[in-house]
């Protein structure tokens, strides 16, 4: 076991994996994963002739967007299609049905990118106008969503001349202000928290997994019902409350991706260096022959 790792570590310092190369490896899996995705797509064509001045153009753009605020409004996808869409598939609400990108006109396939189920896309303008897409649905996207949380939090360090009971109660102390309206969490963290880089911002963590957080204080913001506040807890940092302000599914597709796609090079270029550093080491290494071999006494 010694030896092995003694092996690993000289052999991982010769690797070197540039971002480049990350990211060239990340595209082509992904590109990979995408050839048996399917979507179904929607499209509002504004049509804009060749020979249309600025003004024309303008306010087709203008309209374009409109579309797109309403359309993130919650109106009917269908129904903006049927009303403004110049293009083919108007009549049918804009329905251009299930496409793999092989199949979809080039202009489409080149603005879906990594969007998923109801991504609306646009306004991209080409040669007869400018166009809308809408993502109805997916088929085959190999996707990896986490839960972020937005928590804040107060931190009281026990020290010499402050115990674990009067930590404890300072924070208790806090929260019936809070709840008393006579101070904020904000105002109480700026004025009171221990962690210097959350303090300034009012005891803001921003948007984190809750796997970065150490063991107690992921439990909490795991449990925690928003907008309330958690009864005083110990981690190795000291004393805490803590608030979970909101919570939200990001999609970390991408970063998934490029982790794969490190392991990868990692595992080519360890086999590759391992053999390379093995060679050198027997290339280099000195045996001295002492007596006769043949030599029985």
């Amino acid at each position: 076991m010694t030896i092995g790792e003694a092996r690993n570590i000289q052999v991982r310092r010769r690797i070197n994996i540039l971002p480049q190369e990350v990211e060239s490896l990340a595209a082509e899996l992904n590109a990979q994963n995408l050839e048996k995705v399917e979507y179904h797509i929607r499209q509002i064509q504004l049509r804009v002739d060749e020979d249309a001045d600025k003004a024309q153009r303008d306010a087709t753009l203008a309209k374009a967007n409109q579309l797109i605020a309403d359309l993130k409004k919650g109106k009917n996808f269908a129904s903006l299609a049927l009303a403004f869409s110049k293009g083919p598939k108007a009549l049918e609400g804009g329905d251009w049905g299930w496409m793999r990108l092989e199949e979809m006109p080039t202009i489409f396939a080149d603005q879906i990118g990594n969007n998923g189920k109801g991504a609306i896309i646009g306004p991209f303008r080409s040669g007869v106008g400018y166009h809308i897409l809408k993502i109805d649905d997916v088929k085959g996207l190999e996707s990896v969503a986490v839960t972020e949380v937005k928590a804040r939090h107060i931190l009281i360090k026990p020290s010499i001349i402050l115990s674990d009971e009067g930590a404890k109660a300072q924070l208790n102390q806090m929260i019936a202000q809070i709840k008393s309206g006579q101070k904020t969490f904000a105002e109480l963290a700026e004025l009171n928290s221990a962690d210097p880089g959350s303090a300034v911002k009012g005891g803001d963590l921003g948007w984190q997994t809750s796997d970065l957080y150490v063991p107690e204080f992921k439990d909490k913001v795991d449990t925690l019902p928003e907008g309330q506040i958690s009864e005083p807890f110990k981690t190795v940092h000291g004393w805490h409350i803590v608030e979970v302000e909101d919570r939200r599914q990001a999609d970390r597709t991408d970063a998934a991706m490029q982790n794969r796609a490190y392991r990868i090079l990692l595992n080519r270029k360890f086999n590759e260096e391992a053999q390379a550093w093995l060679q050198e080491l027997r290339a280099g290494a000195y045996v001295e022959q002492v007596g006769n071999l043949d030599d029985n006494s």
